[in-house]
């Protein structure tokens, strides 16, 4: 529910207000399930840094770094690379 609230917060252009759902759901998944997770996390890193706050969106891209190497997913890693280039520079 969490996730969904908050993409339609994003959908409607209001990323502030979209943060505190992308962090309950970063929250409630399981870190057993490390794709999900670092789905959260890059969700929230990507509002976040949307939101103006860089120092915020690094501390997650150094969380969603601890996790990419657990995922075998081509389109995570560019995601990640993606966002990690445009808050470097920001």
């Amino acid at each position: 529910m969490d996730a969904a609230t908050g993409r339609a917060y994003l959908a409607c252009d209001q990323p502030t207000r979209a943060v505190p759902f992308l962090r309950s759901r970063v929250e409630a998944t399981p870190p057993d399930y490390p794709r999900d997770h670092l789905h959260a996390v890059l969700d929230l890193a990507d509002t976040v840094h949307q939101c103006g706050d860089g120092d915020q969106a690094r501390e997650l891209l150094n969380q969603a770094e601890g996790l990419i190497g657990t995922v075998s997913s081509q389109r995570m890693v560019h995601r990640f690379d993606t966002l990690s280039s445009a808050v470097a520079a920001a």
